[in-house]
Parts: C-alpha cells; structure tokens; sequence
C-alpha cells in the first residue's frame, strides 16, 4: 500500500498527554464540516478535520484522553 494511502486511513492521535488536554470532543465547523476538537489546559481550542471522527474519538479514549460524546459547534475565536 502506498504510503500517502496508509497515512491517510491511519488515526495519530493529539500531540500531548492526558494531563495536557483537557477534552476531545466532536465538532461542527461553519459549513457542518465534522471533526475533532480539543481544549488544552490553557484554554486554547484545536481542530482536526476529518471525516473518521468515531475512529479519532475511539483513539484518544483508549490512550485514556476525556473524550465528551456531546458534538459542539467549534469557537474559531480561541
């Protein structure tokens, strides 16, 4: 399988630990594009668009993240 083919249906999961964020959660973006939100412990809000979210969500609960099952629409202001 091509590289590029096996990156695009692997899930990575977030940059940081457990301690670092505070919730993943599924999210809505302007247009209901679907995806994934996280909220760090500095309050700050990061997305990763994709259409695998239950894969994503899956993911992080068993590297043990909070994940929230609630989809909220996401805060481009944070």
């Amino acid at each position: 399988m091509p590289g590029f083919v096996r990156r695009l249906m692997t899930v990575e999961l977030p940059d940081g630990t457990p301690e670092e964020i505070v919730e993943v959660v599924p999210c809505l973006g302007r247009f209901g594009t679907r995806g994934v939100g996280l909220r760090t412990v500095d309050g700050r809000h990061h997305y990763l668009w994709t259409g695998a979210t239950a894969k994503v969500l899956d993911a992080c609960r068993s590297e043990g993240f909070t994940v929230t099952t609630d989809v909220q629409n996401c805060d481009y202001r944070s």
